[in-house]
């Protein structure tokens, strides 16, 4: 049985964002052995940031760490504007992050979510704002 470590929790969220986001994974023959490339939305590398894996599970390892990074996570949050509000707060040893869509219908347009750190919380709650299941436990 594999043990699950909060590290795996993580890039499981990190997959989730980069796969909404749009990230995919592309194999490719290298002679005999077939390798894995994480591609950006854009659909294209710049020969310098060609990151190849023997394997996709770790090709997706290789995405934006947007659960531990502060600067990838904010980059996550919507602009303030008369549709939407973000707020970021720390509750004793935890941190909650708030995404307010109010072109949605008045029931639906608050997503908050927790985590152990700024960039989780925040990865937790664009999650729930764009809809994606399967974030397991906070």
């Amino acid at each position: 049985m594999t043990k699950h470590t909060p590290e795996d929790e993580l890039r499981k969220l990190n997959r989730l964002v980069a796969e909404t986001l749009g990230y995919s994974v592309r194999s490719y023959k290298n002679g005999p052995v077939t390798q894995f490339q994480l591609i950006p939305p854009e659909g294209r590398l710049l020969k310098r940031h060609v990151i190849s894996a023997y394997d996709e599970e770790y090709a997706w390892r290789n995405c934006p760490y947007f659960s531990t990074d502060i600067g990838a996570a904010i980059t996550l949050v919507p602009e303030s504007d008369k549709d939407h509000r973000f707020w970021l707060k720390r509750l004793h040893h935890v941190w909650s992050a708030t995404i307010e869509d109010y072109s949605l219908s008045p029931d639906d347009c608050y997503f908050n979510e927790d985590g152990a750190t700024p960039a989780e919380a925040i990865v937790r709650a664009w999650l729930a704002w764009k809809g994606v299941e399967g974030q397991g436990d906070g």
